[in-house]
């Protein structure tokens, strides 16, 4: 287990339509470490898709190898679920079920989950309706409640305060040594 010291690292797992979201996310993780990291002792690492160096084998073996372990995952969707892989319907799925283990085995990572409540342009292909169909089963698929849906101003408020309370559960359990959920 970690020492409440380390960095706390957060996965933002996501398709690439949501590159606003992410960017506003990776902010709020910023932000909470200038604005309260200093009085609760932590720091919070972001770890996104885009930072993975490529390696060996396929792009998203290499995001899981680079990200085995975080303390927070959080789930962006919105009109597309992602491009399949290997093993998983989408990028986004496999990072789920991954998460989803480790926490079911001890409790870690917290899970957070957005689908954002933008409006959806019409899709004018079979591959843009088939992404949607997929969106649309997304939490049926993840099998979790979706912890927030709304627009990008939305998103950050209630992610700050969201993140930030599982942070707090996250060191109280790492001070004590127990579960999380």
């Amino acid at each position: 287990m970690r020492s409440p010291r380390q960095p706390v690292r957060v996965f933002v797992s996501s398709p690439s339509d949501v590159k606003e979201e992410r960017r506003i996310a990776k902010e709020v993780l910023f932000d909470l470490n200038r604005l309260v990291g200093p009085q609760l002792g932590i720091t919070l690492e972001p770890l996104l898709w885009e930072d993975a160096v490529p390696d060996m084998g396929s792009p998203q073996a290499a995001i899981n190898r680079q990200f085995p372990d975080c303390e927070v995952f959080i789930g962006i969707v919105w009109a597309r679920f992602g491009s399949p892989t290997v093993e998983y319907g989408s990028g986004t799925e496999e990072e789920f079920s991954i998460a989803y283990a480790r926490w079911r085995e001890n409790g870690i990572p917290r899970i957070l989950l957005y689908v954002c409540s933008r409006d959806i342009p019409y899709p004018n292909d079979e591959a843009t309706a088939s992404q949607l169909l997929r969106r649309a089963d997304c939490t049926k698929i993840l099998r979790l409640p979706v912890s927030t849906r709304g627009t990008v101003c939305l998103l950050m408020a209630a992610s700050q305060a969201t993140v930030l309370r599982s942070v707090v559960m996250l060191r109280w359990a790492l001070e004590a040594g127990t579960r999380t959920s």
